[in-house]
């Protein structure tokens, strides 16, 4: 029953993706190898889905959790599905995403939501809920810069949700967003200063 809340609240998911060429990468990482996949909101060249498996991911490729056999800014898009949760070192994760991705592209992390009630199932299981807003401090120190949050699924409607801080925002929900991307910082041209001495009429350079 969990698991169908979270799929049912990451596909309430919708954002339009900025225009890429051909050839451009996607990585799509999934707390398991049947977990559903985010219908594709760009033309990417390639798409490489990878789940959870002994504290590390498999798929296309075998690798550690925060150790990618993937080149720096090689990857247009990165999909995190309720994967934080499980993760040993959640802001390492962060930042190996931030590495491997390219200027202007994004990340978009799910995370279940810690004042939902899926949490209870997942909870039996080992699963920790992720409050968004440390999620967003994970992102902020690794560099990326947040486009977007949202709170997804259905509202979890009991008496107390009232009495929940605005901070904490979408008591209830099943799940949270968090859309990201890595700016890249255009150098400033540097103006000329005019010469401090100019020659007059009849001076020589020589």
């Amino acid at each position: 029953m969990a698991a169908t809340l979270l799929a049912a609240a990451q596909g309430a998911w919708s954002a339009a993706a900025p225009a890429t060429p051909g050839g451009q990468v996607r990585l799509c990482f999934r707390p398991v190898a049947d977990w559903p996949l985010l219908a594709p909101t760009a033309p990417f060249g390639t798409c490489h889905a990878l789940h959870r498996e002994d504290g590390g991911w498999s798929g296309p490729w075998r690798s550690g959790e925060t150790a990618w056999p993937v080149a720096a800014q090689g990857v247009a898009r990165i999909e995190f599905c309720f994967v934080l949760e499980q993760a040993d070192d959640p802001p390492a994760l962060l930042a190996e995403a931030a590495r491997v991705l390219c200027p202007e592209g994004r990340l978009l992390v799910l995370g279940l939501n810690p004042f939902g009630t899926a949490r209870w199932r997942w909870a039996r299981h080992g699963v920790r809920a992720l409050p968004a807003s440390r999620v967003a401090g994970w992102l902020d120190e690794a560099g990326l810069t947040r486009l977007d949050e949202r709170r997804l699924g259905p509202r979890w409607r009991l008496p107390t949700v009232g009495t929940l801080r605005p901070a904490q925002g979408g008591a209830g929900r099943v799940a949270w967003a968090l859309l990201a991307t890595r700016r890249d910082p255009t150098p400033t041209p540097l103006r000329l200063g005019r010469p401090a001495w100019r020659p007059g009429h009849g001076a020589t350079l020589a």
